[in-house]
């Protein structure tokens, strides 16, 4: 199930190659295709997890739903949170600004003519991704989706998407890490991964997969160690961390520098307890979600 939407322009329709031109100039897209009057545009952002498909040229000839003189189509999955959506939106608004393109909803049996308004794009989005889960779950009682508040996710999202711009604007060298999910039980949950005693800067998130190599706890007779693995509460990550994890204004956590020496040695030292650990992650093991995963409650609401 998906939403589709189709271009069409208000005057000389953009050629192909120019469509194929324009995506391939913008970030996180990979044109394919081109041949009998045909090419596809894939969005892909590896950090968010954010996809959708854009069809270029004249449209499969069995496809009834499209008006005549289609340049483009777009194609964005319901079974996906929220945000992708308004991604979406802004890709949508700035192609038919370039080209001087309007838009046909099927799903409304609506035009659109630019300039786009956003908020009434994703409006739509959302009331018929609403009503295809409503369908799913209706048909098939026995579904379950990984859901959580909409504003969490889309903070995930934000801070995922701006890790570059945070991490270059930074007057000292931290490590900005991705706020991934795993799911605790049925609840899906975030963390992030902290390497040796790496100096972060990040968000509060649920837990923290703790990876030490280097600073590995020693054992045996000759002192030899293995990498360990630890996933720890935000709390204990916290206590962990001691008066090298600061609060800043911005409600982010960074390590602090005058406290790099006292924060390695608290890693090296540390040994896992039941209290240390999400007791859920530790008997029921660690299954990673994808970004794309995670719902928005909202749309079971």
């Amino acid at each position: 199930m998906s939403y589709d939407v189709y271009f069409l322009p208000n005057g000389a329709a953009p050629d192909l190659q120019t469509l194929q031109d324009w995506f391939a100039g913008r970030p996180h897209f990979t044109v394919s295709g081109g041949q009998n009057g045909f090419a596809q545009a894939e969005y892909e952002y590896a950090d968010t997890d954010v996809h959708m498909i854009f069809d270029l040229g004249a449209p499969d000839t069995e496809d009834d739903t499209a008006p005549p003189g289609t340049v483009a189509m777009l194609i964005l999955n319901f079974n996906r949170p929220l945000h992708f959506a308004c991604v979406a939106a802004r890709i949508v608004s700035d192609l038919m600004q370039s080209h001087d393109l309007h838009i046909y909803d099927p799903q409304t049996d609506s035009t659109f003519a630019g300039p786009l308004d956003q908020l009434a794009f994703v409006a739509r989005y959302t009331d018929h991704a609403r009503r295809a889960m409503q369908a799913v779950t209706a048909q098939h009682p026995d579904f379950q989706a990984h859901t959580r508040p909409g504003a969490l996710i889309r903070a995930v999202h934000d801070w995922n998407a701006g890790r570059a711009a945070r991490e270059d604007a930074l007057d000292q060298d931290f490590f900005v890490p991705q706020v991934q999910w795993f799911l605790d039980k049925d609840t899906p949950r975030t963390f992030f991964v902290w390497s040796d005693a790496t100096i972060t800067i990040s968000p509060a998130t649920d837990a923290v997969l703790m990876m030490r190599n280097e600073l590995t706890p020693k054992r045996g007779l000759f002192g030899g160690s293995k990498a360990w693995v630890n996933l720890l509460s935000w709390d204990a990550y916290c206590d962990l961390c001691g008066p090298g994890l600061v609060e800043r204004p911005d409600g982010t956590f960074a390590h602090d520098w005058t406290h790099v020496d006292a924060l390695n040695a608290r890693v090296a030292a540390f040994d896992a307890t039941p209290g240390f650990a999400l007791s859920a992650a530790r008997k029921e093991g660690f299954m990673m979600l994808t970004a794309s995963q995670v719902l928005d409650a909202e749309l079971f609401g």
